[in-house]
């Protein structure tokens, strides 16, 4: 059995095909979200960039997908955990595609961002695209978690667009990541420079030396907003590139550990595309969380491995 895997996120669609026979991960694609540029998107958009993907793959079997959460739809657009007012709609991003069908549902993990009732815990037919059966959608963090499976010592900090921090219990979301991160790099590209380039240039000793104080809170739907970022103790001899960027890796880190029991947890393990573009953070968090194993799994594999775990436990 051949299925195509898509994993629809805020910054990519990643894709590709898992062959159950040989259990084997191959033809991988990564094209650009629209949630890149947009913060509400046309269910017609969406459908179209659905029906393209499937198109770009021959010899498909099944369609097991997961999405963004956090997001919900009002009559034919979808607004996503970026506009930020936490409204519930009528059904998560892919799943309303096919609201028209007999076997339209809602997984579980999208509940929290709908008004059904009712909703499914495993793998079932949603509907069909090319006569291509589109099985229950899955939540992207959701499955990360899962393909991780956690105990209760280990916590998972997925550091993307958004942030969560994932435990077996509980879950954080909504903290600041990648998405203020690119309001600060409005000002380093204002100067002729990358940010995230020279993210890469700097030492772990760069940040801990760095003395700025900085709030990420740049976007409305951050977890403690209030009139926006700021950059604080600038003094003489200390406001230049290298101590900006220093300090705002160091806010980073150190924000998560309010969500972080020092005395319960002992891993903890990094998710996302930032730690991918940023080498010099898992070796940040080994300095900051002293005495805890500091894991760095890739976030683009992960989400497949979720969505081939739920395949073998419910197909």
């Amino acid at each position: 059995m051949r299925y195509l895997l898509i994993d629809f996120g805020a910054s990519f669609i990643k894709t590709a095909i898992y062959n159950s026979v040989n259990d084997s991960l191959e033809n991988f694609q990564e094209i650009k979200s629209p949630f890149v540029e947009n913060s509400i998107i046309e269910k017609d958009v969406v459908r179209s960039i659905l029906l393209k993907v499937v198109n770009s793959y021959t010899n498909i079997d099944r369609v097991v997908a997961c999405s963004i959460l956090g997001g919900y739809y009002k009559e034919d657009l979808y607004y996503s955990w970026k506009v930020g007012n936490r409204e519930k709609g009528s059904s998560c991003l892919l799943s309303e595609l096919f609201k028209e069908e007999k076997t339209f549902h809602i997984h579980e993990h999208h509940k929290a961002a709908v008004n059904a009732q009712e909703y499914i815990q495993g793998l079932e037919i949603l509907g069909y695209i090319n006569k291509i059966p589109v099985y229950s959608i899955l939540g992207d963090t959701d499955c990360v978690t899962e393909s991780l499976q956690l105990d209760s010592k280990t916590v998972v900090v997925n550091i993307g667009t958004g942030s969560q921090v994932i435990s077996s219990t509980e879950r954080y979301s909504y903290i600041p990541a990648g998405r203020s991160f690119l309001v600060f790099e409005e000002l380093f590209n204002s100067l002729g420079v990358s940010l995230f380039d020279y993210f890469k240039q700097l030492s772990v000793e760069d940040v801990q030396n760095s003395s700025l104080k900085i709030n990420l809170n740049t976007f409305k739907q951050s977890y403690k907003y209030m009139t926006g970022g700021s950059i604080e103790d600038i003094n003489e001899g200390c406001f230049n590139i290298k101590n900006l960027a220093g300090s705002i890796l160091k806010e980073l880190v150190l924000q998560y550990s309010e969500y972080i029991d020092k005395n319960t947890v002992t891993t903890i393990v990094l998710v996302g595309g930032i730690p991918h573009k940023i080498p010099v953070l898992p070796r940040l968090f080994q300095e900051y969380y002293p005495g805890m194993d500091i894991r760095y799994e890739s976030g683009e594999v992960n989400t497949h491995q979720g969505l081939i775990m739920f395949i073998k436990k419910y197909l």
